[in-house]
């Protein structure tokens, strides 16, 4: 089945039992032989339409009919994605909902007054194609290698946890994940869609993980990350994204979604294995939160200078 990582039914039922929210398959059309849209939400016990944490975007796919024409194609997203916005304005939002990049026109949403803030991430297409990469890239590799790090596909959880934790320390956020979550979203999505992988150093201790979204589509989706500190300065965290791609793309996938690159140090990082720079957009409902929400985090980026104002 061609499904998208965001839509398997185990990551449905992972988000359920780990958050809370219903899960609801949406299949829009407005008639039986036109164009098609499908997604899936999350409804919280208000009944309204929720991004559950760790969900990086709504999966939306598009089904045109049997036709090239530019206008006519354009004429058919506006008319389904309608559709999706009609259930916006009616759940309501519980927070901002953001769609998935294969989505570029969001007039649909503005149209009825939402706010589309763009943003980015990378697509690398695989096999990688190593003349795109930076020299930097390469030498990390080299030093990891040289420094008898070594690899593999492993469900030790409590590894990964250390190395996950070790980056919450650092960058002062938390992913929210236990072990035993871990342990579910595997029991439920199984090691061809949940992909980790771990790098030990020579001695057997974990030094960073990675675990991977593989959907049915051709394209996977980079979910949480960790490095220890100290070993940051033996490139493990390049080696480890070197492996992970080699392994997805010799399972079939076509696309790796870095997943996110909007901040000045994670954008630095990512960009250097080349790759497309994608937008995709945050929708947000235009109410006195989403004021104070934007006032907060103007504040929170101009707080410095804001007496000299």
């Amino acid at each position: 089945m061609n499904e998208h990582p965001l839509m398997l039914e185990g990551w449905l039922k992972f988000n359920e039992y780990k958050w809370g929210f219903k899960s609801q398959r949406l299949k829009l059309s407005i008639s039986d032989n036109g164009p098609k849209l499908e997604t899936v939400i999350y409804i919280d016990k208000k009944g309204r339409i929720r991004m559950p944490r760790l969900n990086p975007y709504l999966p939306i796919v598009f089904y045109p009919t049997s036709t090239n024409v530019p206008f006519k194609l354009r004429y058919q997203w506006l008319s389904v994605s309608k559709l999706l916005v009609d259930e916006f304005n009616k759940r309501g939002l519980g927070n901002t909902i953001v769609l998935s990049p294969e989505i570029t026109d969001v007039r649909s949403w503005q149209w009825e007054g939402f706010l589309a803030d763009p943003r980015y991430t990378f697509y690398l297409n695989l096999p990688i194609n190593f003349s795109e990469v930076d020299y930097s890239v390469k030498k990390n590799l080299n030093k990891a290698k040289s420094n008898n790090f070594y690899i593999q596909r492993d469900y030790n959880f409590e590894a990964v946890i250390e190395c996950l934790s070790d980056t919450e320390d650092r960058q002062d956020f938390d992913y929210g994940l236990t072990k035993n979550d871990l342990e579910l979203a595997l029991k439920l999505l199984g090691e061809e869609n949940l992909r980790c992988y771990i790098v030990f150093s020579p001695d057997g201790e974990p030094a960073s993980a990675r675990i991977v979204l593989k959907g049915n589509n051709g394209l996977a989706i980079d979910w949480v990350a960790g490095t220890k500190r100290k070993f940051l300065k033996y490139g493990v965290s390049d080696y480890i994204v070197k492996f992970a791609l080699e392994d997805l793309a010799n399972v079939g996938v076509r696309v790796f979604d870095y997943c996110g690159a909007n901040l000045p140090t994670v954008q630095n990082a990512k960009s250097r294995w080349g790759g497309e720079l994608k937008v995709f957009y945050a929708i947000r409902a235009l109410n006195i939160r989403t004021f104070l929400v934007f006032g907060l985090t103007w504040f929170k980026s101009h707080r410095r200078n804001f007496w000299r104002l």
